[in-house]
């Protein structure tokens, strides 16, 4: 099964695959946190599902990766203690950081705007 199945809504999986590219929708839910079993084993990851130009689109994020502490520093950036949907996600993966173990490291950029009204909160991120 792909993963893009799981999600709620079933949207397209959203792939950040070079420095540049950039991703902007309304955050309309965050799934629970999931093992998916992958080429290289287990990893655990959570579906931010995303309306992007009126497309259900769904940003898989990995618990403990770069990109979840992009995130949860943007959610904070905008005065958020818990993550509350319905505002604007804005993600860019700006460079690629040469590691020791081969593969480049993806460094992202994420800035929240949330929404003017008070929306569900999501404790675990």
């Amino acid at each position: 099964m792909d993963i893009t199945d799981l999600a709620t809504p079933n949207g397209a999986a959203i792939d950040l695959t070079e420095p540049g590219d950039t991703i902007e929708g309304q955050l309309v839910s965050i799934g629970d946190w999931r093992d998916i079993n992958g080429k290289f084993g287990t990893t655990v990851k959570a579906p931010f599902n995303l309306i992007c130009d009126g497309e259900d689109r769904t940003l898989w994020v990995k618990k403990n990766s770069r990109l979840a502490t992009v995130l949860g520093a943007a959610f904070k950036e905008a005065g958020l203690e818990k993550i509350v949907c319905g505002g604007t996600l804005k993600v860019r993966r700006i460079q690629d950081v040469p590691t020791d173990k081969g593969n480049p490291m993806h460094d992202y950029q994420a800035k929240y705007t949330p929404p003017a009204g008070a929306g569900p909160e999501i404790d675990d991120f």
